[in-house]
C-alpha cells in the first residue's frame, strides 16, 4: 500500500461535526492555558513553587517540608499542635 498514492475518502457528517468540536475544544484549552501562564507571569507566587507534592517526596524531604512548615506556623504566632480545638457550631442530632 501506497499512502501518498490513495485519495483520501470523505468523511461522514457526524465525523465532520465530531472533528470540528475536537478542534474548538483545543483551540479553547490552548487560549486558556495561555492566559493562566500570563497570569501566572504577573503575579508569581512564593508558596506555588516551594511547595512540593507530599506524595514525589521521599520520607527526609518530606519530614524538612513538615518541619518547615510548622517553624513557618510558629514564627506566624499560631500553635501547630494546639491542647485544645475551640468549637463554634454544633452538628444536628
Amino acid at each position: 500500500m501506497n499512502m501518498g498514492d490513495e485519495p483520501e475518502q470523505p468523511l461522514s457528517k457526524n465525523a465532520l461535526k465530531k472533528l470540528k468540536k475536537a478542534e474548538a475544544a483545543a483551540k479553547k484549552k490552548a487560549e486558556k492555558e495561555a492566559a493562566r501562564k500570563a497570569k501566572e507571569a504577573e503575579n508569581p507566587t512564593k508558596k506555588k513553587a516551594a511547595v512540593v507534592a507530599d506524595e514525589e517526596l521521599d520520607p527526609t524531604q518530606y519530614k524538612a517540608n513538615r518541619e518547615a512548615a510548622v517553624a513557618a506556623m510558629e514564627k506566624e504566632g499560631t500553635n501547630p499542635y494546639p491542647h485544645k480545638f475551640h468549637v463554634d457550631y454544633r452538628l444536628p442530632d
